[in-house]
């Protein structure tokens, strides 16, 4: 029962941060994945461009690496890069990341994060791919290729 009030809580923080006034408009994901990993090592591979637990990947080297640590066995995934970014969020604990994904009318991706509050060693992930087109920021930071 707690676990259930938890996300649901985190629920309402992300839809908040994206309903208040002047806010993004939703985006959603071409793609997703969500999991958690018990070796808190891996999350050194997470890409942390915007904040500690929140980075993108503009390149398919960098994606292959990533995919390789965290989804070894499953087959990469095709992201065209030229017109595709993969948003790599992380959350503490073997929890779920909630993430909420919105781009204002000035090309800024923002990111809305919650998470399950399970204790326990290991973190969990979200991968996301959303299209570029109109994406000039994230979280206010530039995008660096």
């Amino acid at each position: 029962m707690k676990r259930v009030v938890t996300v649901l809580l985190a629920c309402m923080f992300v839809t908040l941060l994206l309903a208040r006034p002047g806010a993004a408009e939703a985006v959603k994901p071409l793609k997703e994945w969500k999991g958690t990993l018990k070796d808190e090592a891996l999350r050194k591979e997470a890409p942390t461009q915007v904040a500690s637990h929140i980075g993108y990947l503009t390149d398919a080297k960098a994606w292959e690496k990533l995919w390789k640590a965290w989804r070894d066995k499953e087959e990469l995934p095709k992201v065209d890069f030229a017109k595709e970014l993969v948003l790599v969020v992380t959350v503490s604990g073997p929890n779920q990341a909630i993430v909420g994904i919105g781009l204002d009318g000035e090309g800024d991706l923002t990111l809305g994060v919650g998470s399950t509050k399970v204790g326990g060693p290991g973190f969990g992930y979200y991968l996301a791919v959303v299209p570029r087109k109109g994406v000039k920021t994230i979280d206010g930071k530039p995008i660096k290729d």
